[in-house]
């Protein structure tokens, strides 16, 4: 199975909520078994927006990596809809979580084995394991929003990531566009500045992200912007969704109208 990370360039880019969506538009369209992990054992939020109870033994099984099984999968996986599992902690704060060098390569080698694809929320605060998880990803989506400070983090983390990752596969997606306008950075300027393209610009839909990720299975009934550029930004990460025949696509098109 295929690895998509996605990253915030800083905090409140709203990677949680951009590629929880994905993981579930995902599995909704191919109807196979796709795994959302939140990688922040701490200050991960993806089970508390979906009101379901957080993965059991994570933690554990990222500072014990032998524990990283089959049985894992049945144990740890929380299921947000028929073909979704979620793998995420919530911890005490304070608490060190004591990673395994090893920790990666097992839990993403058992991820590819059993998922069809997983979706990975990275915290933007980078540690050695949730590098070496950006490294062996097979796309990585870097998150950004407009403003100044944002361009200049995403100077920087596209920087870091090719230099020192060496990740060729990488999208710039500019987040939240339109929320304060009167402090973003002009498109043009943004791109000429990263030297690079952004390859899609979220507008700003607080009851889009809100609705959905309250409940993923109204995915079937929302048609806007924000959904066919999450859309496609799949399509481009997950080869599979890409592939998939034009006629299922069509039949999706249909049952939303009729819904409407």
């Amino acid at each position: 199975g295929q690895i998509i990370s996605v990253i915030g360039a800083r905090g409140g880019c709203g990677t949680t909520s951009v590629s929880l969506i994905m993981a579930a538009m995902s599995a909704q369209k191919l109807k196979q078994p796709i795994a959302f992990v939140d990688s922040n054992p701490i200050d991960g939020s993806a089970s508390l927006l979906l009101d379901l109870e957080p993965s059991h033994g994570f933690k554990e099984a990222l500072e014990k990596p032998d524990r990283l099984d089959d049985l894992f999968i049945e144990r740890a996986g929380v299921k947000a809809t028929e073909h979704l599992h979620l793998f995420c902690a919530e911890e005490k704060m304070g608490e060190v979580v004591k990673y395994h060098e090893d920790a990666a390569d097992r839990l993403l080698a058992l991820m590819r084995k059993e998922f069809d694809a997983t979706f990975i929320d990275m915290p933007h605060l980078v540690n050695p394991m949730t590098a070496k998880m950006l490294r062996l990803s097979d796309h990585v989506i870097l998150l950004t929003d407009m403003t100044l400070q944002a361009l200049r983090d995403t100077m920087r983390m596209k920087e870091w990531m090719r230099e020192q990752l060496k990740i060729e596969q990488m999208s710039v997606v500019a987040n939240r566009v339109g929320h304060e306008k009167s402090h973003e950075v002009d498109a043009n300027d943004f791109e000429k500045t990263i030297d690079g393209k952004l390859e899609y610009k979220l507008p700003y839909a607080p009851n889009t992200f809100m609705e959905i990720t309250a409940d993923l299975h109204i995915l079937t009934k929302m048609d806007d912007e924000v959904m066919d550029a999450l859309l496609k930004l799949s399509k481009k990460a997950l080869p599979a969704l890409a592939q998939l025949p034009e006629e299922e696509e069509k039949k999706d098109g249909k049952k939303k109208k009729q819904k409407k």
